[in-house]
């Protein structure tokens, strides 16, 4: 990576930091379209493309496609964006990351997932056990439009493991 002053850090190891920061996070639904203006993120687009300024609407096009864009912007939370990003670095070497890229990590983690569960089992056969479990893991999420209060909370499949038909 092209750093233009050798202290900051390159996308996988940006992804590996924000995945740790976000691991408790996994089980609730966020709004992952913040992440465009975050600072992190631009700092090491900036760094990479080794200018001192730069557009935020930039940050995004110096790792990603337009196509993997759109996918990363569908997935429920930060924790499994930053997942996501980070299987998808280690795999294009620098390189820019595509859609097809992000497709098969999300699969690579679907399959990984309906080794251990039946993901095309509908929530109201769930026992209280299973759901449980599920939404510990971030297969089922918590969703609200205030966490704080919790007071309309509804459980809903994480996108990237929701029943397939």
């Amino acid at each position: 990576m092209n750093q233009s002053d050798g202290s900051g850090l390159n996308l996988q190891q940006l992804a590996h930091l924000e995945r740790n920061r976000s691991f408790e996070n996994r089980s609730y639904w966020q709004d992952v379209s913040l992440l465009k203006s975050d600072y992190e993120i631009w700092d090491v687009a900036r760094q990479q493309r080794g200018v001192v300024l730069l557009e935020r609407s930039l940050a995004f096009p110096t790792f990603f496609t337009a196509g993997a864009e759109e996918v990363l912007m569908t997935l429920p939370n930060n924790f499994w964006f930053w997942s996501v990003v980070y299987s998808a670095a280690s795999s294009a070497n620098g390189g820019l990351i595509d859609e097809v890229n992000i497709r098969q990590v999300i699969a690579s983690f679907r399959a990984r997932r309906s080794s251990v569960y039946d993901l095309n089992k509908p929530m109201a056969q769930l026992s209280p056990f299973d759901m449980a479990v599920r939404v510990i893991e971030g297969v089922i999420l918590l969703k609200s439009s205030d966490f704080e209060h919790l007071e309309d909370v509804e459980l809903v499949f994480n996108v990237m493991f929701q029943p397939q038909s």
